[in-house]
């Protein structure tokens, strides 16, 4: 993995040129610092970082560790008290990392957003796109707006069928009951909720169940 890890750092060097690689135990990891711009190239700010690179690599997430700012280090702007940051929703991230994750993708698509988005928020005390909650209401934001998935109990049967492998076919019945097919009804979101695979359907079935007693 070295030297396709020393290809991609030359890489992405050109729009990121403060950060090296590094070894720990033979752990790889980026460090460094990243400049943000703004849309006219002014300068904002410097964040010093540190990115923890998976094993296997590029299927696994990396992880962002902020290293300075140690004052914005708190729940609020998704950023542990070790500087570890929520730099997106698990389901999003594990979605994309099944196609893979280059380094240069994980710091365009959301490291150097999410940094701004921290500049952002110094000045308008909320983030500019919006945010997901911390926790369960995390997920359900996720499950709204981007799969379209509000009812609770066609949650729970999308999953059970993702688990139990039994997804229909295109021109079968959908599984929320309607008298659509399933091509044209809810096949985007099954698709996608079963591309994260069975361990993270089984996670949410478990949290959407309990809803289901609640509402009863």
């Amino acid at each position: 993995m070295s030297d396709n890890l020393n290809t991609e750092v030359y890489k992405l060097n050109i729009f990121f040129p403060k950060l090296r690689l590094f070894y720990i135990e033979n752990s790889p990891f980026l460090n460094g610092n990243i400049d943000i711009l703004d849309t006219k190239g002014n300068y904002l700010d410097t964040f010093n970082v540190a990115i923890a690179i998976p094993d296997n690599y590029p299927y696994g997430i990396p992880k962002l560790k902020l290293i300075s700012h140690e004052s914005i280090w708190n729940d609020e702007r998704h950023i542990s008290n070790e500087g570890i940051c929520c730099v997106e929703i698990d389901h999003i991230l594990t979605f994309a990392s099944k196609k893979g994750i280059t380094l240069l993708e994980f710091l365009r698509n959301w490291v150097y957003p999410f940094l701004m988005n921290q500049i952002y928020f110094n000045h308008a005390k909320q983030f500019a796109n919006g945010e997901y909650p911390h926790g369960f209401e995390g997920i359900q934001k996720f499950y709204a707006v981007k799969l379209g998935l509000t009812d609770i109990h066609i949650i729970v049967l999308i999953l059970k069928s993702i688990i139990n492998n039994l997804v229909p076919g295109n021109n079968d019945p959908c599984i929320c009951g309607s008298e659509k097919k399933f091509k044209h009804c809810h096949k985007f979101s099954v698709k996608y909720l079963k591309d994260l695979g069975r361990e993270s359907a089984s996670k949410d079935l478990i949290e959407f169940n309990k809803l289901v007693l609640l509402d009863k």
